[in-house]
This record gives C-alpha cells, sequence and structure tokens, in this order.
C-alpha cells in the first residue's frame, strides 16, 4: 500500500508554515528504503507570501429564503467581483438542475428568483438539491429542501 499523509500544520513565528508527515510510497518521488516496507517521515516549510486569511472571497451573504421552499425561494448574495460567476443548482446525485451564467448577476447585492423549475421548464421533484455559487477565487455551496411540487 502507498500512502503520503501529512500528520499536522502550524503556523511559524515568521507566519509561515511547517507541514509534517509520512511517506510508503515507492514511485522515486521519496528517497528510501520503500522496497524493503520502510517509510520516510517529512517535514516542509511554506513561506508566508500568501496568508491564508487575506485571500477574501468575492461571494458574500449567502441566503436562501425561504427554505424548505414550495413555490419559489431567493437566493440572495453579495458579489465584489463578477469574474466567472456562475450559480448552479444540482441534486443530490450532481445532475446540473439549472445554471445561472454572469450575465444575470450584477456588482453588489444580487437576489435571484428560483420556481421550482429546471432548465427545461418543469417542476423538480420534491428532496434536498445544492445551490452552488463559484467565482475566480471562491466557492459556496448551500442545501435547499423543495417541498411543495
Amino acid at each position: 500500500m502507498r500512502i503520503d499523509i501529512s500528520n499536522s500544520i502550524q503556523q511559524v513565528s515568521d507566519g509561515g508554515y511547517i507541514i509534517a508527515g509520512y511517506s510508503t510510497s515507492n514511485d522515486s518521488n521519496v528517497t528510501g528504503h520503500h522496497s524493503q516496507g520502510y517509510g520516510d517521515f517529512w517535514i516542509v516549510k511554506l513561506s508566508p507570501l500568501v496568508n491564508i486569511n487575506e485571500i477574501q472571497s468575492s461571494i458574500t451573504n449567502f441566503e436562501i429564503t425561504p427554505n424548505p421552499v414550495l413555490l419559489e425561494t431567493k437566493f440572495n448574495f453579495n458579489l465584489s467581483s463578477l469574474k466567472n460567476v456562475s450559480l448552479e443548482i444540482s441534486d443530490i446525485e450532481g445532475r446540473k438542475i439549472k445554471l445561472y451564467s454572469k450575465e444575470n448577476f450584477n456588482f453588489g447585492q444580487n437576489n435571484i428568483s428560483w420556481d421550482t423549475k429546471n432548465k427545461s421548464g418543469i417542476k423538480v421533484d420534491n428532496g434536498i438539491y445544492l445551490v452552488k455559487i463559484n467565482s475566480d477565487n471562491s466557492s459556496l455551496t448551500k442545501k435547499i429542501v423543495v417541498i411543495g411540487n
């Protein structure tokens, strides 16, 4: 069995991170005696050039009201960027139900209504659906329950 696992991540005083783990893979990416069943332990130091807290989401205040939904619901959210924005509704098995592209959105506050119909204009079955908003630097997914069809 080939395993490459990190066990720990810690922020260090310079703002970077250290990650510790081990490897039992034998694909020549790590030196060692893997053919004899031994593993290697490793530590990686990452620089503080990009701090995780400095990356700001271009999508904020994402709400679905009402939820559960009988006939119609609204997706409310703010956008600070319109680059590659999309809103996708899919069923629990990942099949796309409806897609809204960036032409449907505005900079700032957005309110998108969904009448619980799929891309063909047919009401969806009662059940659980996922609403995912994507942009260049972020993605948010929320669950919605349809009960009125």
